[in-house]
């Protein structure tokens, strides 16, 4: 006869439930094991003997209660299944030292985790763990952390050899990038950082002469966005492209671009409009698909 496990998953729960009646419950059936190892009034020594179930399952569900003992915790940030090391990473009970244990495994998703501990920032410890990780995409996914990052994190951040480290800076800083960290985008050879660089700086003549003279669309496209963008840059970019149209995707782009900046002359844009082949929401969609997003 099957059991039905609805009242006694109640039972497991209920906290005048034994200890007794709960490792009693758990040996009935593998679901109310995994129920009573869930239970926040389950007694740290069910909890122990649940810890050492065979059922995964089972461990996760007593490594993600915030009652656990820390004892069981450390037993559990070391068990050999990475769904239970998940749970330690998660569970706001989790010590620091424990967790910058879990930021040095050798699996990312382990590591990982630690991010989406959303609830609280992760002790300076485990944030430098981060920080000097040989691991790229540890690095890269600190900067994009929730939470406000310490100055001196934020400072290790912006010597970090990986270009995309320090792209993602930029937007965790909402573009307020230093003087340096600016040049450097602007000399890089990457077309991301000097995208960065024409969509952030307020310098008339960086974005003059990255409008003009960049050879990325996208680049120019950022720059003839960017309200700080000198009137007569705009102007000379709008009569280059007057002057030789064409069909491209990219000439259409750099069109559109020019049209969403107020800066733009308004006789310039009804000549801009009158050289488009195609209806404006169109060639919008057309620079989006360039870009690599969705219209």
């Amino acid at each position: 006869m099957s059991l039905d496990l609805k009242p006694l998953r109640k039972e497991a729960g209920d906290r005048k439930t034994s200890a007794a009646r709960l490792l009693e419950l758990a040996s009935m059936d593998v679901q109310l094991s995994r129920s009573v190892a869930k239970s926040k009034h389950a007694p740290a020594q069910v909890l122990e003997y649940l810890a050492r179930s065979s059922d995964m399952t089972t461990r996760r569900a007593v490594a993600a209660n915030p009652t656990i003992p820390l004892a069981l915790m450390e037993k559990l940030a070391r068990d050999n299944q990475w769904t239970v090391l998940k749970a330690v990473a998660t569970n706001a009970s989790t010590p620091p030292h424990l967790l910058k244990h879990l930021a040095s495994h050798n699996r990312d998703t382990v590591r990982h985790a630690l991010f989406q501990r959303d609830f609280a920032p992760l002790p300076d410890e485990v944030l430098e763990t981060f920080v000097h990780s040989p691991h790229v995409e540890d690095r890269r996914l600190l900067t994009r952390y929730g939470h406000p990052l310490p100055q001196h994190v934020l400072q290790q951040l912006e010597r970090d050899p990986d270009t995309q480290v320090r792209l993602n800076l930029v937007w965790l800083q909402g573009g307020k990038l230093g003087d340096d960290l600016l040049q450097e985008c602007l000399q890089s050879q990457d077309p991301q950082l000097r995208w960065t660089a024409a969509k952030h700086t307020t310098s008339a003549e960086t974005l003059a002469a990255l409008l003009l003279n960049d050879p990325d669309i996208g680049v120019k496209c950022a720059a003839a966005r960017n309200h700080h963008t000198p009137g007569s840059a705009l102007v000379s970019a709008a009569e280059s492209l007057l002057a030789h149209p064409g069909d491209a995707d990219d000439v259409k782009a750099l069109l559109v671009s020019l049209l969403h900046n107020s800066g733009t002359p308004k006789a310039m844009k009804t000549e801009l409009r009158q050289k488009l082949h195609r209806p404006l929401k169109t060639l919008v969609n057309a620079e989006l698909v360039l870009k690599g997003e969705t219209p």
